[in-house]
């Protein structure tokens, strides 16, 4: 099929990808996650859930810390069943430090042979070998980095969109491709991955609005009081400020299941992209028509959507796309059902709790990953300085793609507007790396 300008008016004006069954090819659908489906060989075609979130009652756990750590250790211990070589793809922060340090209890106690292998990639700008040191010496595993940089990573972006078949979200999945090349080239063929944490058990930094939010939303006001307190003590803030934040968004969301300010909602949203800077009228009234409630604000409902919607089920497709092109299998621990099942029916406060995220799993690690990791505030992943790339080395490339005829050709830009903004990046008067990105990254799937 054809290009699916609905997905690409969603992807570009609202940065959203694989969050519905619809692809970025006109006729193409995805399987939407939970769902299986049976094909007959008359041509009849069925799709059912087989598993649900919505079954979950809330759990009556004791101990919900040693629940969790008993758990989780099994899970890895079914990941790492195989009969070739299992490594790791660590970043210094939580998950996957937590299963590293579960996959070395594991090798020791079955008397494994051979080393623990662990890749990693730290970017000079965001450097993260403090706790990688840390957990390498607890493990005693063996690092292997990734040497890499913008121009050729840049330069493998054909090559990786031909994997991914669709566009990809930033230039984190290019580190990812490179990293399961350098696994494949050390004779590992299954890899164990911390995808999947930060959305059962609230790990990004958007999530402790949604959590003070739920807390005022059921009454508790002096508790998320004491909440943004304590986060605001750590993370910088200020505390009324916050709490306004938070009940200014709690009535929007209960105005939202009013039919006419949804209507006025839809209406600005749409009056918003009509003079767009970049992209041409055509283009963004290709926008379907949305008519969905004003984003949950309760923690629950926003893990939840993380889950099924978005960024969950983007992720998994780079990932295993990025591990399928190296014939690598990749696994991922936390996404075990029983884990994810027990995530979601604690009370909020064993996920997010004052200034930490995680909190369930930063109790059930303590006294098992290196206590500099297990304390840690901030949160990275395995970044890539993109902002500064595209001012510097990239700025010449992506300048000569943005500026060649295909782009004027596309009929969807405003393309003199994009290039003005790329040369103010260039001056660092704005940030425009992850629009310039997806703009570049478009062109070079679409010229595939």
């Amino acid at each position: 099929g054809g290009t699916n300008w609905r997905t690409a008016s969603r992807y570009f004006l609202q940065g959203l990808l694989d969050d519905t069954p619809e692809t970025f090819y006109t006729n193409i659908d995805q399987i939407a996650p939970g769902m299986a489906f049976e094909l007959t060989t008359e041509g009849g075609f069925r799709q059912w859930r087989y598993w649900s979130l919505d079954e979950l009652g809330p759990a009556t756990v004791d101990d919900p810390a040693g629940t969790f750590a008993e758990l989780f250790e099994d899970a890895v211990r079914l990941h790492m069943r195989s009969d070739v070589p299992v490594g790791v793809h660590l970043s210094g922060g939580l998950d996957s430090t937590s299963i590293i340090c579960a996959s070395a209890r594991l090798r020791e106690a079955a008397r494994a042979s051979g080393p623990l292998m662990a890749f990693s990639y730290i970017a000079p700008e965001f450097d993260e070998s403090r706790y990688i040191a840390d957990t390498i010496e607890q493990t005693r595993a063996t690092l292997v980095r990734l040497q890499t940089d913008p121009l050729r990573l840049w330069g493998l972006l054909t090559e990786v969109l031909g994997f991914q078949d669709e566009p990809i979200y930033s230039m984190m999945p290019l580190v990812g491709y490179e990293l399961m090349r350098l696994t494949a080239a050390n004779g590992i063929k299954v890899i164990l991955n911390g995808q999947g944490a930060d959305e059962i058990l609230a790990g990004y930094p958007s999530y402790f609005g949604d959590y003070w939010s739920s807390l005022l939303s059921a009454g508790q006001v002096t508790a998320a009081w004491r909440e943004i307190g304590d986060h605001a003590a750590v993370h910088g803030g200020n505390r009324p400020r916050l709490l306004l934040r938070q009940l200014r968004r709690l009535t929007q969301s209960r105005l939202g299941n009013f039919g006419p300010y949804r209507s006025l909602a839809r209406w600005k949203r749409r009056k918003q992209y009509m003079n767009h800077r970049w992209f041409t009228r055509e283009f963004t009234d290709q926008l379907p028509e949305e008519d969905r409630a004003i984003a949950a604000a309760d923690l629950d409902g926003s893990l939840a959507y993380s889950v099924y919607r978005t960024p969950l089920p983007r992720i998994l497709r780079v990932e295993d796309r990025n591990a399928m092109a190296h014939s690598i299998e990749s696994r991922l621990p936390f996404l075990d059902y029983r884990l994810a099942s027990l995530a979601f029916s604690l009370p909020l406060n064993w996920r997010m709790r004052g200034p930490w995220n995680k909190y369930v799993l930063r109790e059930a690690m303590r006294g098992r990953i290196p206590e500099s990791v297990r304390t840690r505030v901030d949160k990275m992943g395995f970044p890539v300085p993109a902002n500064r790339w595209l001012a510097e080395v990239l700025h010449e490339p992506v300048l000569d793609l943005l500026s060649s005829r295909n782009v004027r050709e596309r009929g969807i830009y405003h393309v003199d507007s994009i290039i003005g903004d790329l040369q103010k990046h260039r001056r660092r008067e704005v940030d425009v790396s992850g629009a310039i990105f997806d703009v570049a990254q478009f062109e070079v799937w679409s010229a595939l």
